[in-house]
C-alpha cells in the first residue's frame, strides 16, 4: 500500500477548510452606531490546488502573461 506524501495531505486539508473559520475571519459592521448588522467573511486557503483559490491564481497569471505574449 502506498503512503500519501505529507504535502498532499496538507493541501487536501487546506482545501477542505477553505472559506471556513479555520483560516480566520474578518468581521464587518455597519458604520451607524445604532445598527446591529454585521457579517463575517472567512479567509481562504490560497492553495493553487484548491478549486476555488486555484482558479483565481490561474486567471491572475493569465492576465499577467497577456502582456508578455504578442
Amino acid at each position: 500500500r502506498e503512503k500519501l506524501r505529507t504535502v498532499v495531505i496538507e493541501n487536501v486539508t487546506k482545501m477542505l477548510a477553505c472559506s471556513t473559520a479555520a483560516f480566520g475571519s474578518k468581521e464587518y459592521r455597519c458604520s451607524h452606531a445604532d445598527c446591529t448588522h454585521h457579517k463575517y467573511i472567512h479567509q481562504t486557503c490560497k492553495s493553487r490546488f484548491c478549486s476555488s483559490c486555484g482558479i483565481k491564481a490561474t486567471e491572475r497569471w493569465i492576465r499577467k502573461q497577456q502582456h508578455v505574449f504578442p
